[in-house]
């Protein structure tokens, strides 16, 4: 199921999906190959040649508040730290990291098939962001599905996939 509020929805009718280039540069490799690990309960992405990490969960937890906040920000990447592989730009960006929201989509789904996720993508007109959670049934989800259009100053995609909870 795909969300999204009235930005989005126009930002998104300017072009055919279906002509999203593809994209093989080496230096998205690891955006197009995510490494996702399950570590203490965390689903993550490890950056290139990152080492399976161990965490301090109780430190996270009073950090972030729980599990899905850390996820959130742990697993977020922002289009402007990969701003030269895009010729035209930060919207070419959006457009990449939109193809994103369905790889990382398709993996999370393949590698942990009974969890339930959200893939999030925002877009403003300095930068656009990808990031993704699980979703889980003693946490309250990162972003407030229902209130989608109350995000005024960004366009907002909510991709969930996985299991009914």
């Amino acid at each position: 199921m795909i969300l999204m509020n009235d930005q989005m929805k126009r930002i998104i009718s300017c072009f055919n999906i279906e002509d999203i280039p593809q994209y093989s540069n080496p230096n998205l490799i690891d955006l197009i190959n995510p490494v996702f690990v399950e570590i203490d309960g965390f689903i993550l992405r490890l950056q290139p040649k990152e080492k399976v990490k161990s965490l301090k969960t109780d430190l996270i937890i009073n950090s972030f508040g729980d599990r899905t906040g850390f996820e959130a920000f742990d697993s977020h990447i922002h289009v402007i730290d990969y701003i030269d592989e895009f010729r035209y730009g930060l919207f070419e960006g959006f457009r990449f990291f939109l193809q994103l929201t369905h790889l990382w989509g398709n993996e999370l789904m393949k590698l942990f098939p009974y969890y339930k996720f959200h893939v999030v993508l925002a877009y403003d007109d300095k930068d656009c962001n990808l990031r993704f959670y699980r979703l889980r049934n003693d946490e309250s989800s990162w972003i407030d599905i229902e209130g989608l259009n109350d995000y005024k100053d960004e366009a907002i995609l909510v991709k969930t996939i996985g299991l009914d909870m």
